[in-house]
């Protein structure tokens, strides 16, 4: 936590406010998504990341990790998802560029989820992956553990293809956003203006 937030921060509540009140820029890309009504049926939370809206030429890494951190400590306050566990799902839209894979960030996010942050990852789909993702997949893998390693589910092919294999997880299209053909409307930002009035 002290490498994450350094020691001014470290040990201040986990609120847009308080530990976080620097990284406003990082949280307003929607890079990483958290839907607080959303679950699958078995009550884990959903978290998205998408990798397109990511640019670290306007904020540092570190400030996007901790932004990662509010989202998932907010999706450990369900206690199906303490139990159950978190759904990570790695977005790809159309006309993804190689450029916006991010080595560091992914070190970064890897780190958190594998251990910095006390949370269970129950699977991490990647959707429609682009076909550069071949070459970073071995590196992707190189970053987890091997338990992480067989949670993650890629998702190739069409629109149809993704979501039947997606069925036979249990996920629907009410479980996704508009982005990917999903029936899922986000809005982080009417969501973080809400935590911030509650002083979250």
């Amino acid at each position: 936590r002290i490498e994450t937030f350094g020691p001014e921060k470290a040990f201040q509540q986990l609120t847009i406010e308080k530990a976080l009140k620097d990284d406003w820029t990082a949280f307003s890309r929607d890079y990483i998504t958290f839907m607080p009504d959303l679950k699958d049926p078995m009550g884990r939370s959903i978290v998205f990341i998408n990798p397109s809206k990511h640019d670290p030429s306007k904020y540092e890494r570190i400030s996007m990790v901790r932004a990662l951190w509010y989202h998932l400590h907010a999706a450990l306050e369900s206690k199906e998802a303490q139990k159950h566990g978190v759904i990570v799902f790695i977005i790809f839209q159309h006309h993804a560029k190689l450029s916006q894979f991010d080595r560091e960030m992914g070190e970064l996010n890897m780190s958190s989820l594998q251990g910095a942050i006390p949370v269970r990852l129950s699977a991490m789909h990647v959707i429609r992956p682009p076909t550069f993702f071949k070459i970073t997949r071995m590196f992707m893998k190189m970053l987890m553990s091997e338990r992480t390693t067989h949670r993650v589910i890629f998702h190739f092919g069409e629109e149809c293809e993704v979501f039947e294999k997606l069925a036979t997880f249990r996920l629907e299209r009410n479980m996704l956003p508009v982005e990917v053909g999903g029936d899922v409307e986000v809005d982080v930002a009417a969501w973080l203006e809400k935590c911030k009035s509650a002083n979250k």
